[in-house]
């Protein structure tokens, strides 16, 4: 009703306390929400990037014509099984990046599927994606970036704490905010909303190119809510409250140790915003070519065997998840090279731990646990995974091996968490033991496993 009269409204607090805090006030949690251990259950993610840039032969910022999309030849479903050769779980396309250029007939924008050549127009990639990911039961992903060259809102390419907004955010943010809505809503289940940090005029630290003074989170807060209203069971990556923090690494690594718990101290160096705190899993990603997207004879750009394989280790084998990046052509088809390289490297992964010693799941509270060998084995990776739906417990570890009738280390650390594999040079054994230290009471082991050469 109208406000008349000579009086003025208040509002009165409850009798029972229902306001939650907001991120920066609230309790620090020390364990993983169930989507949040359902995404490092994962661990292993394909990522695709494919879109006008594909087309150019040119970066992510150009605008060329949308009538020049048109893979003729796409099979989402050639994707999704690439995807599952390597060991993928979820995928992660790239539906809208830096410029604009939207993989779905969005009713935002002319510069879409709808105005190219594909399907004379009548094409959706995003739902052909979407029921290929179903068919063989994969995890759907979607890239979308907040920065849209095309509509001209994006932010300055500086360091995080610089960065300068470009264009009217204002204007654009509802237009942002409706494409968000129409990929969560017009195709089922997403488990995985990943936000690029580059470009994106949402970003905490994004200021006024006059005053310098910064424009806030309350843009990107109000977009985290959209997603989890809107898909409860996905995780984020990037934004002002994300579930999965970056390892910073587009080289496939992460650093090592990983603590999955953030301090609220230590935002600054692990790619988050002064506002977030907690348990918060480190993902590294990787293209496999030279560049994200695909260009004309760059299949000898490729990164070999041995690289992938190494990368593996230094990130999945460090605790993280790892995202391998994907390139269709200008067909819409992954290029044989590409496929090839990524079975290899699936045969790889399974190669590790091909020639099981000796393996124990699910004990503790404990410090100690010993393997003992049928006969002697030749030694070739330790493999430990730590019980983290109860939060991250073990801060020391040490592996020892009983050769030549005495106890000798072959491998220690202090993280273990998600998962920490290590390649030992060969060595005959006919036990092993590992030894933790953390807190007490709460260290549990959910696999210890050798596996030899």
């Amino acid at each position: 009703p109208a406000h008349t009269g000579d009086w003025m409204p208040v509002f009165i607090a409850p009798k029972k306390e229902t306001i939650t805090k907001i991120c920066a006030d609230s309790a620090v949690i020390d364990k993983p929400s169930p989507k949040q251990l359902n995404f490092q259950e994962r661990q292993l993610g394909a990522f695709i990037h494919f879109g006008m840039a594909t087309y150019v032969g040119s970066d992510f910022f150009t605008l060329p014509d949308a009538s020049l999309f048109n893979p003729s030849k796409l099979d989402a479903e050639q994707w999704v099984r690439a995807a599952r050769s390597f060991g993928a779980k979820h995928v992660v396309l790239t539906v809208k990046h830096h410029n604009g250029f939207c993989l779905w007939p969005t009713k935002t924008t002319k510069y879409s599927v709808k105005s190219s050549a594909w399907k004379n127009g009548q094409g959706d990639l995003v739902e052909e994606f979407v029921a290929a990911c179903k068919k063989y039961e994969m995890k759907v992903g979607f890239y979308v970036s907040g920065g849209d060259k095309n509509l001209r809102c994006t932010s300055t390419p500086d360091p995080m704490g610089q960065r300068k907004i470009v264009g009217d955010r204002n204007a654009y943010f509802p237009v942002f905010l409706e494409q968000l809505r129409e990929l969560l809503t017009n195709y089922g289940q997403v488990d995985y909303v990943w936000f690029d940090g580059a470009y994106d005029p949402f970003g905490w630290d994004v200021r006024n190119p006059l005053t310098l003074q910064e424009l806030g989170p309350s843009y990107g807060d109000a977009i985290n809510t959209l997603v989890k209203d809107l898909q409860p069971e996905a995780v984020i990556f990037g934004g002002t409250q994300p579930d999965v923090r970056w390892s910073g690494s587009e080289q496939g690594w992460a650093v090592y140790p990983i603590w999955n718990m953030i301090k609220p101290e230590d935002w600054a160096t692990n790619y988050i915003s002064p506002a977030c705190k907690g348990w918060m899993p480190v993902e590294a990603n990787i293209f496999t070519r030279n560049t994200w997207f695909w260009k004309p004879n760059s299949d000898n750009t490729l990164r070999s065997l041995d690289f992938l394989t190494r990368v593996y280790i230094e990130s999945i084998g460090r605790g993280a998840n790892l995202l391998i990046n994907m390139t269709p052509d200008t067909s819409g088809l992954i290029p044989q090279a590409e496929i090839v390289r990524l079975d290899e490297l699936g045969k790889n992964i399974n190669a590790l731990t091909a020639i099981p010693l000796a393996s124990i799941n699910q004990h503790g509270p404990i410090d100690s646990l010993t393997l003992k060998f049928p006969g002697k084995g030749k030694i070739g990776l330790i493999e430990i995974e730590e019980e983290i739906s109860n939060g991250q417990h073990i801060k020391e570890y040490s592996v020892e091996a009983f050769a030549d009738n005495k106890w000798r280390i072959i491998a220690s650390g202090t993280s273990i968490g998600r998962k920490r594999l290590q390649i030992i040079d060969s060595l005959e054994a006919t036990a092993v033991r590992l030894k933790l230290k953390g807190e007490e009471g709460k260290m549990e082991i959910r696999k210890f496993a050798v596996y030899g050469k």
